[in-house]
């Protein structure tokens, strides 16, 4: 018997509507009678349609549709009989999807708060897209507890490249237009509470500061648990950053925050000692490129803060932190004095700027207590901060018993002086992963001989070169540390980003990197694969290869 989806095809071998919206709630269509002895069914097999009985008279159309009805129906396949308009029957495979139309939605029998829960999961416009499901999920995405905002003038600001004149004025309906959705996004938002805000913006203009702080206002009123707030670019040449008042945290309560992002957000410090003092449950604080920050104090004992993050930060004159459970810090800027007053569960540490030169000078003698005890590292190195070393030569790392991962970022420092240092960090008797990112290499003599040793000892698994564009020095580091490591079981090239590159920049560099990666395998372990990433081209896929 046929079903209400079963599909007919025509005399051209494509699907009927018009037959398939004759099928009455029984199954038959309109004019012809439901019997077993209609027809013979037609196997898939075979080319040729046998008639064992005679069948009532049937128009030809009518006919070869039966005929597919019962074959699909006796035989549910894949397989498919095609009849075209000379009368020949062409065998075709086809993906059949059956009962698709009339399928069970499960999903939408779910309750609704764990529908909400999978919303949230999703970003704010795949939220609201599915707004077209069905009737009940029309505003089910106004309860999402997740509300990202995401903007950038670059892009429209591209298009006035010629009017340097108007380049604050060249975005302005773009983003008025960007303002005008957040409010209505807000206005529209029916949750009891939201568990991330986040407002990301790209600006060569900027948002009346007004709003932002109506923005603001509204996640500590809903409860908000994760707060970010970015705003990247030149916002004003004159005007300033966006300002967090320390009057307007007073009007609202600050209890429910776990992490606070703040990037190009002016703060002062008296500002940030208010949020860790009435924010009970604040796990994390990263505070990014703040031109109003010039002294910080972190009060005590503070238990639940784990992560502190104080970046480019160009005022910043004085820190101390006196919390006792920070497990992860990081701070990347000038050399100023930071004071840990107790760090005993400090794992996570990243150094940059002319501050990770001076931690890799006096990490025996003044940061022995605390750098012994790491299980990851990140030091971003230049050899313009060179001022605590010696002739631009990069000091030999101590061996860190704990140490687990490692990052390395180092620009323009000689190529003898790298060698020399990574191969003093192979002693750590636990690392197990290492990134290393070399670029804009000093060209002076070396002053110290290479090593050629193996580290038979070393616990070094992956090996990952970032940024890697077959160059010769950066083939040079990679040949000794692959050389150097029988233990090896993994080497990870990672390609630049070429969002916005040239196709030629982009072939020439996959043919340099192809160069390098064949003399790595020749010395590569056995054992070991090596892996070649690259970031998706505007004009080419995502590249990855495996050897």
């Amino acid at each position: 018997m046929a079903s209400k989806d079963t599909v007919f095809c025509n005399h051209d071998g494509v699907i009927d509507d018009e037959m398939t919206d004759t099928l009455d709630d029984t199954g038959n269509t309109e004019g012809a009678r439901e019997s077993d002895d209609a027809h013979e069914p037609l196997e898939p097999e075979t080319c040729d349609v046998k008639k064992k009985r005679k069948a009532p008279k049937m128009s030809k159309g009518k006919k070869e549709a039966a005929a597919c009805l019962q074959c699909l129906e006796n035989k549910r396949t894949q397989r498919m009989v095609v009849i075209n308009s000379f009368g020949a029957m062409q065998d075709t495979m086809i993906v059949w999807h059956w009962n698709r139309c009339k399928s069970e939605d499960r999903l939408s029998g779910l309750p609704n708060d764990i529908i909400i829960s999978i919303l949230s999961r999703l970003t704010l416009k795949e939220a609201v897209r599915t707004s077209v499901l069905s009737g009940r999920w029309k505003n089910l995405w106004t309860c999402t507890t997740n509300l990202g905002f995401h903007y950038s003038d670059r892009r429209s600001l591209s298009l006035y490249i010629p009017f340097v004149g108007n380049r604050e004025k060249a975005p302005l309906v773009k983003r008025i237009r960007f303002v005008a959705w957040v409010n209505q996004v807000l206005a529209l938002h029916q949750g009891q509470n939201v568990d991330r805000f986040e407002i990301s913006c790209e600006l060569y203009g900027r948002i009346r500061k007004a709003i932002i702080n109506e923005w603001v206002e509204f996640a500590l009123r809903e409860r908000v648990k994760r707060l970010k707030l970015d705003f990247t670019g030149k916002v004003s040449y004159n005007r300033g950053n966006y300002s967090l008042k320390k009057s307007m945290l007073r009007k609202n309560s600050l209890d429910s925050l776990t992490f606070l992002d703040l990037k190009n957000v002016d703060v002062t410090g008296k500002s940030i000692s208010y949020i860790l003092v009435n924010c009970p449950f604040l796990e994390g604080l990263c505070v990014e490129k703040s031109y109003t920050l010039v002294d910080l104090i972190v009060p005590g004992p503070l238990p639940q803060l784990k992560a502190l993050e104080i970046k480019n930060c160009a005022r910043l004159n004085y820190l101390k932190i006196c919390a006792i459970n920070v497990k992860s810090f990081a701070y990347h800027g000038s050399f100023i004095p930071v004071i840990f007053e107790k760090v005993p569960h400090l794992v996570d540490a990243s150094y940059g700027g002319c501050y990770a030169s001076f931690v890799l000078a006096n990490m025996r003698q003044k940061f022995s207590s605390y750098v012994t005890c790491l299980k990851l590292l990140v030091l971003k190195i230049s050899g313009f901060h060179h001022t605590y070393w010696n002739d631009q030569v990069l000091p030999e790392f101590p061996v860190l018993e704990n140490l687990r991962k490692l990052d390395l970022r180092l620009c323009n420092i000689e190529v003898g002086s790298i060698i020399n240092c990574c191969a003093s960090l192979l002693r750590c008797p636990m690392l197990e992963r290492l990134s290393l990112k070399v670029s804009t290499f000093s060209f002076g003599s070396d002053s110290r001989p290479e090593r050629k040793e193996k580290y038979l000892n070393s616990y070094l698994r992956v090996l990952e070169l970032a940024d890697f564009e077959g160059k010769a020095e950066e083939a040079k580091i990679a040949l000794f540390m692959v050389g150097s490591l029988p233990s090896l079981q993994q080497v990870i090239i990672r390609l630049p980003n070429f969002d916005g590159a040239c196709l030629e920049y982009f072939e020439r560099i996959e043919k340099s990197v192809s160069k390098s990666a064949k003399q790595l395998l020749k010395i590569m372990p056995a054992t070991a694969e090596l892996i070649m990433s690259a970031y998706p081209h505007k004009e080419l896929p995502a590249l990855e290869v495996v050897w």
